[in-house]
């Protein structure tokens, strides 16, 4: 498989999107909701590969890791003659809503210029339930949050996962304007570059609960409380 380009692409809709068929080598794997999409960002630092997770791709990256499901994944989804050349490619998983929206091509670009000067993680899945969702991250080494904290041995503020847990809580029909305070906020554990964390979040009234899991356990946890109920769609 290969990918040539005479010079860097610009990054618009007509020109990020260099494969949307299935590739050639790919071939169906229960990690993957479907065939991947190529990507070209037009930044000059080669293509990627844009793919959504299975429930079992979920449960494995989320206890394996990113780095033995990136093994795993080309293993089984790879012919053997194309394995070297996919192994060289960078892959990214986001949440499928992504590659079943009307306006795929806006929302891949703005996803991939979020990525330039992070702000927050990467959302490999979203999960909805009745009264809440679950939302498996990706903590990417490259976020803002970690520059001088701490150098040498970077890890992820506390109030910065309470601000991340409101950002997703607006998707459950809470307002952030209304916001009124915390409840039974916990912090147990450190969050770490690299990390792979399951956020859940469970509405109650005027409130929603939240909870960071990774691998290793409960990293923090708490209440976060709203004036008025929430605005259901």
């Amino acid at each position: 498989m290969t990918v040539v380009r005479s010079e860097p692409m610009p990054l618009t809709a007509e020109n990020l999107l260099l494969i949307v068929d299935c590739p050639s080598w790919y071939q169906p794997t229960e990690l993957l909701t479907r065939a991947p999409l190529l990507l070209d960002p037009g930044d000059g630092q080669g293509v990627m590969l844009a793919a959504a997770l299975s429930k079992a791709g979920q449960e494995f990256i989320f206890t394996h890791g990113r780095t033995v499901f990136r093994q795993k994944l080309i293993e089984s989804c790879v012919a053997s003659s194309d394995y070297t050349a996919v192994s060289a490619i960078d892959w990214i998983f986001m949440d499928e809503a992504i590659l079943d929206a009307a306006d795929r091509n806006d929302r891949l670009q703005a996803l991939l210029r979020s990525r330039q000067t992070p702000r927050l993680p990467d959302v490999i899945a979203h999960t909805p339930s009745g009264d809440g969702a679950e939302y498996m991250l990706y903590i990417p080494a490259g976020l803002v949050w970690f520059e001088g904290h701490f150098p040498g041995d970077p890890i992820l503020p506390a109030v910065v996962q309470v601000d991340w847990a409101i950002h997703f809580g607006q998707l459950l029909g809470f307002d952030p304007d209304r916001f009124a305070g915390f409840a039974r906020l916990k912090f147990m554990a450190i969050i770490k570059p690299g990390t792979l964390v399951r956020l859940s979040l469970f509405s109650s009234g005027a409130a929603f609960q939240f909870a960071y899991e990774s691998v290793a356990g409960i990293h923090s946890k708490g209440t976060v409380k709203f004036l008025g109920e929430r605005v259901d769609d």
